[in-house]
């Protein structure tokens, strides 16, 4: 798929146009995330300003619906399609993202780009440390969000709502669960791992979102034998759902908690 394509007709065509135009404009911020595919948060979806970075000295193009920003690029910051315009690459994407997406959403937004592994992913689309270094450079607006987000960053999530409910279990006070967690068990698949997508080994807890295409009769058999897996292994799993998401995971967080105390662990550090 052309990048231009996963842009609205309208929009492509004002920013072919432009980049004929203006030779040194990149497409950048949601629009350079929107022309990758990247994952934005619902709100963002249908603001179809058109964001471009120019060189430093360059004007502002003096155009309805453009947003100018203008900044150095270095060349490993932008992206050169075979046809179109280029674009800003998935690190300064994220990085030029900090001043319009709050610290979670710019995590959700790192957690997607350096997934290496899950549905229809093989290797991230950036590493966890080039993120990092691009919080840590200095200067630049917004610096404390991208520093922020970007110790919090992790590969494993395989989507956004799995690291939203990591957030709200770190924010709860509850320890960093880790991602991905893998049984083999032979009834469940003798080639694939059964996994939870997050939890705590130490205290045999793991928790499942369960969001669209879960109440699938087809689905709902895999899960409960997967569930089964975790029972045989003395290992509790919590179900959270999407209505549970938009009460900001609160319900999951206290059965988390619950489970984690009953399994030894204390706020304090001990257990």
């Amino acid at each position: 798929m052309h990048p231009l394509d996963r842009l609205a007709a309208e929009e492509a065509l004002r920013l072919a146009a432009l980049a004929l135009r203006f030779e040194d404009a990149t497409a950048s911020g949601l629009t350079a995330a929107r022309a990758a595919g990247l994952w934005l948060p619902a709100r963002l979806r249908e603001d179809r300003r058109l964001q471009l970075t120019r060189p430093p000295g360059a004007s502002v193009l003096a155009e309805d619906g453009v947003v100018t920003r203008r900044a150095h690029l270095a060349p490993a910051d932008v992206v050169r399609c075979p046809s179109g315009p280029p674009r800003t690459s998935p690190a300064r994407t994220w990085r030029d993202l900090a001043g319009t997406l709050t610290r979670d959403e710019l995590v959700v937004l790192g957690d997607w780009l350096v997934r290496s592994s899950g549905p229809g992913r093989t290797r991230g689309l950036c590493a966890v440390e080039e993120l990092r270094a691009r919080a840590a450079e200095r200067g630049g607006r917004h610096a404390v969000v991208a520093r922020e987000a970007a110790v919090l960053v992790r590969d494993g999530a395989h989507s956004p709502p799995e690291t939203e409910l990591r957030l709200a279990l770190l924010a709860a006070g509850l320890p960093e669960p880790e991602l991905q967690i893998e049984e083999r068990d032979p009834s469940f698949s003798p080639w694939h791992p059964v996994t939870a997508d997050l939890g705590w080994r130490r205290w045999r807890v793991v928790l499942q979102y369960e969001g669209a295409g879960h109440d699938d009769p087809a689905q709902v058999r895999r899960d409960t034998q997967r569930d089964a897996v975790f029972l045989r292994r003395d290992v509790l799993t919590i179900r959270a759902s999407a209505s549970d998401r938009w009460q900001g995971f609160a319900g999951t967080v206290e059965l988390a908690r619950h489970a984690l105390l009953r399994a030894g662990w204390r706020p304090d550090g001990g257990g």
